[in-house]
């Protein structure tokens, strides 16, 4: 059975990852979509050892929230959310934030409250510039400004200095470790996992970074956090906009009982045409007896053509 592209195989959080999602996955020369990459980032910051660093307690924010720091206008309706999270930054020594250039390249930028600087980790080293960096600390600074003027806020006493305009940027790559044009996605991740505040607790090349684009498929559907696991949400043409996050669907026209198909093969070869509607899809509520079924109907076909 092929899937749709459209068919539904991870939710992790607020990262739904389609089939045409997760084919970045399987080429080299691909960009890592941005579900991808905040996929990846809930399941680092569910780890327990990888919350807590050398230098502190870490924060990984999302790709979605790094964005928001690069808007223009900050809508008065949102000073609330920019309190909390802000809340959430002052709660921890680090925070790292995911960068994009211009939707062609990413690196992580460190905000060390500890250190008074922004760490950058660019795996194509200091050639690259860094206005999207400045916009978005510039972002980051607004939104402080206006929750500490919220009733909400919670200064804490990690960090000293809200001034994060006039703190120290740090390149920490002075040479390339990237040689293609597709995996920054995947460099920036591995640091955002191995990075301590001051050194990377694991090394990693660009050699890795194919082995891991492959692992990275694995982990994101396998894992515990993945509420699709075993039960991905089948697309369905025909009503499409019905189908939501708790239901799962399948296209009656994809994939039926196999014994509607061996019936329909044998009166294929009786010389009659089968007319009757499908009426049992495949649910994937239990995958596990699917495979099963599937495998002993493969072992059970002697005829080539058919196998074929």
């Amino acid at each position: 059975m092929s899937l749709h592209e459209k068919t539904k195989l991870v939710h992790i959080n607020d990262a739904l990852l389609t089939n045409a999602e997760m084919r970045c996955l399987t080429h080299d020369d691909v960009f890592l979509h941005d579900a991808v990459i905040n996929a990846y980032i809930y399941c680092i910051s569910a780890q327990e050892h990888l919350q807590n660093r050398a230098d502190g307690k870490v924060h990984i924010a999302s790709t979605f929230v790094s964005s928001l720091f690069k808007k223009d206008k900050i809508d008065p309706a949102t000073h609330r959310h920019i309190v909390k999270r802000v809340n959430t930054f002052l709660e921890h020594d680090m925070v790292f934030l995911p960068v994009n250039i211009r939707k062609c390249h990413w690196y992580l930028s460190v905000i060390s409250a500890k250190k008074r600087e922004i760490q950058v980790l660019d795996s194509l080293g200091v050639g690259m510039g860094r206005s999207d960096l400045t916009m978005t600390l510039q972002g980051l600074d607004k939104h402080l400004k206006i929750a500490c003027n919220m009733p909400e806020f919670k200064r804490g006493d990690r960090w000293q200095d809200l001034d994060i305009m006039n703190w120290t940027v740090v390149d920490k790559f002075q040479e390339p470790i990237q040689t293609d044009s597709a995996s920054c996605g995947l460099f920036m991740l591995n640091c955002m996992e191995y990075w301590t505040g001051d050194i990377l607790s694991d090394n990693f090349t660009q050699k890795d970074m194919k082995e891991f684009r492959q692992k990275l498929a694995v982990i994101l559907l396998e894992t515990e956090l993945n509420k699709l696991k075993g039960s991905p949400i089948y697309y369905r043409a025909d009503n499409e906009e019905n189908v939501s996050d708790n239901e799962e669907n399948v296209s009656d026209s994809d994939v039926e009982f196999l014994e509607d198909r061996k019936r329909k093969r044998q009166d294929s070869h009786d010389g009659a045409e089968d007319k009757s509607p499908l009426r049992n899809p495949i649910m994937a509520a239990d995958p596990q007896d699917l495979v099963d079924e599937l495998c002993h109907h493969i072992m059970s076909i002697n005829d080539a053509t058919s196998l074929e």
